[in-house]
């Protein structure tokens, strides 16, 4: 099986095979796993207070947000479906991260990408 050496962490990671490479791939051709993209993503969220996350379902068929990955997940506090004008319906959640509460709007049904802001 293939391998990679992680950007960030320096440990050798084995390629994936099920559906996905096991690691994502930088502007100059460095590689980074999963596990460490969970923490980019962590480190982009407490610095900027906003993000791009997944609206999902887990296994369990309870809502989540998560990054591109699944690496990151966090389960929301609750989500009311709302109306749009254009896209007729937005969903909105609202989740903790880090003991600080935040809150995303995903719009329309044809999408799982969710704008998640924290609260000032």
């Amino acid at each position: 099986m293939a391998t990679f050496t992680c950007f960030d962490c320096g440990k050798e990671k084995e390629e994936s095979t099920k559906g996905g490479t096991g690691y994502a791939s930088l502007p100059g051709g460095n590689k980074v796993c999963y596990e460490c993209c969970a923490e980019r993503d962590r480190i982009y969220m407490r610095d900027n207070g906003q993000t791009a996350l997944y609206l999902v379902k887990n296994d369990k068929g309870q809502y989540e947000v998560t990054n591109w990955p699944g690496s990151l997940r966090i389960p929301i506090n609750s989500i009311r479906k709302g109306r749009h004008n254009i896209a007729r319906v937005q969903y909105h959640v609202r989740f903790t991260f880090e003991g600080a509460a935040w809150y995303g709007v995903q719009t329309g049904d044809n999408t799982q990408i969710i704008r998640c802001r924290q609260y000032k």
